[in-house]
């Protein structure tokens, strides 16, 4: 077989998927298969998801049990990488629509040494014409430009290998492409991108950025961009093992049989307790290493109305003044958000999600389970059998 287009998943809806299908099973070019890998989606979504891959002769679906853990768009792509059966990998997104000669286009253009990256073009917002989508006019769309190097990237897999694929330490997304093109480029593969006679399709989604409601923990775009400066001059990375699909057994803060100790986080309800990171991170600690295989620990931190203490102030001081519209409200609370995170001041819902972050992605004799809601943040922790698994 000669392509693999490989597509991490979690918790997305399903229509961008069949959609995205769709237009490959309609390809002109045949010679290849679709591997997704649903990384951690809740139970629901990934047997409508499997269901709909089972609908196309060309695809595989592989669920990962990474439940509870961070979205690691690197450890879905290789995961997809290792299981895949092409010679060649196609990194995609279920939010791409293929023109039907997209593939056979393409091929003309692969080979071993080059790095083969696709543009895209964005559909508008509640875009529904999805049957006249190959007769639309371009002209009136935006484009992606060559910024995005991840959406559509052609790879040879034994280039893949050579080096370890993607770097699992990379969380989220952003950085990961950018440090795997230095390093295939290290190695002596050249990019390339391809001239496209017809438009590669983009799904409007929301965008995820650090002014919105990411979920992304505090200061991990400035810790992925220290890694990646730190680790220009490694080229092959993951040493442990790459790609690996867990099952539950691999899990044991999911295994219900194990005893569990529940921990309250009280916090202080005040951004000048500078010593409350402290307190935390020595309350979490001093109960981690009282752990034995077979027990579980898990930390709850109550939300209130009053967590944090800036919504408060910024409302107060600044909206009841009509100092800002509204319209600038959310950025100016950001930017605030971070000025006073920066005077090491305690912001308890954010900074406990950087805190137990950075123990799920540094301490690895930990297995974790991260859960939320609108009245809790719950991690639990379990020690691993194989504490350099992950």
């Amino acid at each position: 077989m000669k392509y693999t287009f490989v597509f991490g998943f979690r918790n997305r809806e399903v229509e961008r998927v069949q959609r995205c299908f769709d237009s490959l099973r309609e390809q002109d070019f045949k010679d290849f298969e679709a591997v997704l890998i649903d990384f951690g989606s809740d139970e629901a979504t990934s047997l409508e998801v499997a269901r709909v891959c089972s609908n196309y002769s060309f695809a595989r679906y592989f669920y990962n049990e990474v439940r509870g853990l961070p979205w690691n768009r690197s450890y879905a792509l290789n995961t997809g990488v290792r299981l895949a059966k092409g010679e060649y990998i196609i990194f995609s997104d279920v939010d791409l629509i293929y023109t039907r000669n997209f593939l056979s286009d393409a091929d003309r253009s692969v080979r071993p040494d080059i790095s083969l990256y696709g543009e895209y073009t964005h559909l508008p917002e509640n875009f529904s014409a999805w049957s006249e989508i190959n007769s639309l006019d371009v002209t009136t769309l935006k484009g992606f430009g060559r910024n995005a190097k991840g959406g559509l990237h052609f790879i040879q897999k034994a280039r893949l290998e050579q080096i370890g694929s993607y770097d699992e330490h990379y969380c989220f997304w952003g950085v990961e492409d950018r440090d795997l093109s230095l390093r295939l480029k290290k190695i002596g593969v050249t990019e390339v991108w391809i001239e496209q006679q017809k438009p590669v399709y983009h799904q409007w989604h929301p965008v995820t950025s650090d002014f919105y409601n990411s979920g992304f923990p505090l200061q991990w775009w400035e810790d992925m961009n220290i890694y990646f400066e730190q680790n220009k001059s490694n080229l092959v990375r993951n040493p442990g093992g790459w790609g690996r699909l867990l099952e539950k057994s691999d899990r044991p803060s999911l295994n219900e049989d194990h005893a569990v100790t529940e921990i309250s986080l009280q916090c202080k309800d005040s951004i000048f307790d500078e010593h409350g990171k402290t307190q935390v991170i020595g309350t979490v600690y001093s109960a981690l290493n009282d752990l034995s295989l077979g027990q579980r620990v898990k930390f709850v931190f109550k939300r209130t109305k009053n967590n944090n203490p800036l919504d408060r102030i910024i409302t107060r001081d600044l909206l009841s003044r009509k100092i800002v519209h509204s319209t600038d409200w959310q950025r100016l609370k950001v930017q605030f958000d971070k000025y006073m995170r920066r005077l090491n001041h305690f912001i308890p819902d954010e900074d406990l999600k950087y805190i137990f972050w950075k123990i799920q992605t540094t301490d690895k004799r930990f297995d974790c389970h991260y859960s939320e809601d609108e009245n809790f943040m719950k991690w639990t922790f379990a020690l691993r059998k194989n504490q350099g698994m992950l």
